[in-house]
């Protein structure tokens, strides 16, 4: 099955259309608040440029934030 060129765009519209609550978070939270408190977690340099680049904090905090939100559902 081959997705259409809006496929995404029309999802992301029935998720709004339901509550999406990840867009009452972000309507709520400015996550951006966090990113200094967060980036204390990786304070050591890389040593190199080779390997996976290092995952977004504030992403990964929004993500957990959700799951637990979800579990308590």
């Amino acid at each position: 099955m081959q997705n259409s060129l809006f496929d995404l765009q029309n999802r992301y519209a029935s998720l709004s259309e339901a509550g999406d609550p990840l867009e009452r978070l972000n309507a709520a939270i400015d996550w951006e608040l966090f990113r200094p408190i967060l980036s204390r977690i990786d304070a050591k340099e890389r040593k190199s440029t080779a390997g996976r680049k290092p995952t977004c904090r504030v992403l990964m905090f929004v993500t957990n934030g959700c799951k637990l939100i979800q579990r308590n559902d």
